[in-house]
This record gives structure tokens, C-alpha cells and sequence, in this order.
């Protein structure tokens, strides 16, 4: 009898164990996933940081918000709000101002210029840089990144939620252990004598919209709008031209 006994303790024994290791081997997985998807989160939202600074220097030359709206308007970008609440940093490094005879000219050069540096920092931002490797030895982290990883984390969560929740695997566990096993069926202990364990232990799905990740609007390539851009300038520069020298000044800094 007592080698029967052993030998059911240790079959015992392995079967807890496999348990175990399944359900808190998921967890484990989805616990080290979240850790480097808050990780890339934090990245993310210093990348956004930089095209927001992007977009207040452009913000900076077209100066007024009405202009800026129109600027916008004129790209047809819809809900622009995340570039145009963008605010120069004066403490920014210094902005090249391109070479040209006349104010207007210096204008016009310089917004196409700035157009530019916004929709390539707003396209790596949001697609990933053209050249994966940025130098800091670090995969690039970008929006469409972030929100696929998101979705591949609540499908597992979802699997792990759905295949054995914390409860079911404690009442699974105690049906191999001969003596609670008697004094739950003498107490009446069911499975739903542990449902408040769910709340506690059961995996949580990311909610992507309550992380505060900035989505920046699409904007056309440079060199289809350019001429777009060059005739704007050319119609609104009569408003800004008393103000550019000090905006132009404020740049070279």
C-alpha cells in the first residue's frame, strides 16, 4: 500500500506541476510582454515629444493660428489639432534659414523646408523610420508598432482567459489532492468558492485609447504640395512680413 501511496504522490506531484507551469508559464509570457510594451510605450511618446517639435517650428514661421489653420486647410489634413497646438521651443537648437535676396524669398524656402522636416518626422513616427537602424543600437519603435503589439497582447490574453482561468486551475489542482478533495465535498466547496480569484489573478487587455499616444494626421510628401506651399506663401506673406524678421531672428538663436 505504501508504494501505491508513493506512487500516486508523485503522479500527483507532476500533474500539479505541469499545471502549474502551463498557467503561470502564460502568465509569465503575457507579465514580460506588458513589461516591453510599456516600454516601447514610453519610447513612443518621446518620439512624439520630437515631432511636436518639429511642428511648432513650422508652427513658429506661420505665425497666428488662423494662418496656421488655413496652412492646413490648404494641405486638405483633417483634424489637424495635433500639429497646430504645437508650440516653439525659443531654447531649441538653431534652424538653418536658407539663403535668398528678400525676406519673402527667405519665407517661402524656409516653410517648404520646415513642411518637409514635419512629414518625414510624422511618416517615421507613424510607419517607422526608412532605415531601421537609427545608430542608437535599438529597434525603432513607431505608432503602428505599438498598436499591433497591443492587439497581439489582448489576443493572448484572451487565449490564456478562455483556455483556464486562475479559479479553474485551483479547483483542477485540488482534485488530485485526496484530502482537500474530501473536505470539499463535505464543505461543498465548488469551483465557484474560488471565482473571486479571477478579479485578483485573470489577465487584463491593454485599452490602446486610454495610453494617451499621440496620433499625428497623414501628410502629403513635400514634393507633391511644394508648389501648393510656394503659392501659399506668396498670398499670405503680406500678413507676416512686418513680423518675420524677428520670427527669422528667434530661428537663428
Amino acid at each position: 500500500m505504501g508504494g501505491t501511496k508513493d506512487f500516486g504522490d508523485s503522479l500527483v506531484e507532476e500533474v500539479l506541476t505541469d499545471v502549474a507551469e502551463s498557467f503561470f508559464g502564460a502568465r509569465k509570457e503575457l507579465d514580460d510582454l506588458n513589461e516591453l510594451f510599456m516600454a516601447y510605450v514610453d519610447r513612443l511618446q518621446d518620439a512624439a515629444r520630437q515631432v511636436e517639435i518639429v511642428a511648432g517650428r513650422l508652427n513658429h514661421i506661420l505665425a497666428g493660428g488662423d494662418l496656421r489653420r488655413k496652412f492646413y486647410r490648404m494641405l486638405e489634413v483633417e483634424k489637424a489639432a495635433p500639429y497646430l497646438q504645437c508650440q516653439f521651443i525659443p531654447d531649441d537648437r538653431r534652424i538653418p534659414v536658407p539663403f535668398s535676396l528678400t525676406d519673402r524669398g527667405r519665407f517661402i524656402k524656409l516653410t517648404i523646408q520646415l513642411y518637409a522636416d514635419l512629414q518625414r518626422a510624422t511618416e517615421a513616427y507613424t510607419r517607422g523610420p526608412v532605415e531601421a537602424d537609427d545608430g542608437t543600437g535599438e529597434p525603432p519603435v513607431y505608432y503602428n508598432l505599438v498598436r499591433s503589439m497591443c492587439e497581439l497582447i489582448n489576443e493572448k490574453v484572451c487565449i490564456v482567459r478562455n483556455g483556464m482561468s486562475p479559479a479553474c486551475v485551483l479547483q483542477y489542482a485540488k482534485k488530485f489532492d485526496a484530502q482537500h478533495a474530501q473536505q470539499a465535498r463535505v464543505t461543498g466547496g465548488t469551483v465557484g468558492a474560488y471565482a473571486h480569484m479571477d478579479s485578483k489573478f485573470e489577465c487584463q487587455p491593454i485599452d490602446f485609447d486610454q495610453l494617451d499616444l499621440v496620433q499625428f494626421p497623414e501628410l502629403p510628401k513635400s514634393d507633391d504640395v511644394k508648389s501648393d506651399i510656394i503659392a501659399f506663401c506668396k498670398k499670405h506673406y503680406p500678413a507676416i512680413r512686418a513680423d518675420l524678421p524677428v520670427l527669422l531672428a528667434q530661428l537663428r538663436r
